[in-house]
């Protein structure tokens, strides 16, 4: 072990703090990449106010703020959208197999 890493060693151990460099880079500008879900190509856009989801060659997708995603009210609205897709409970009449005549 040369003298330079002993003496760090003795610092650290004095000090009790590593002098480790910031291990994470500011995010300043779009950060692109292309991914694939179920098959089809993607392009994730991560900025510094939020995400982008866009299908790879489509102009609108899916947004989501920073703000929303730590404040909860992603999850609310996730939840939200998923109560609407459930469909209507169907009557006796629509359960009928099609092409089969009603009893009146």
């Amino acid at each position: 072990m040369n003298d330079s890493v002993a003496a760090h060693d003795t610092e650290l151990a004095a000090n009790g703090k590593q002098d480790l460099p910031n291990m994470t880079t500011k995010l300043e500008g779009p950060l692109r990449r292309a991914l694939a879900i179920a098959g089809n190509p993607y392009v994730l856009t991560i900025t510094p106010d939020g995400l982008t989801l866009v299908r790879k060659g489509k102009r609108k997708g899916y947004s989501l703020a920073w703000n929303a995603f730590v404040s909860g009210e992603a999850a609310l609205a996730t939840a939200l959208n998923a109560s609407l897709m459930v469909a209507p409970a169907r009557s006796s009449a629509e359960r009928r197999a099609p092409g089969k005549p009603s009893h009146k």
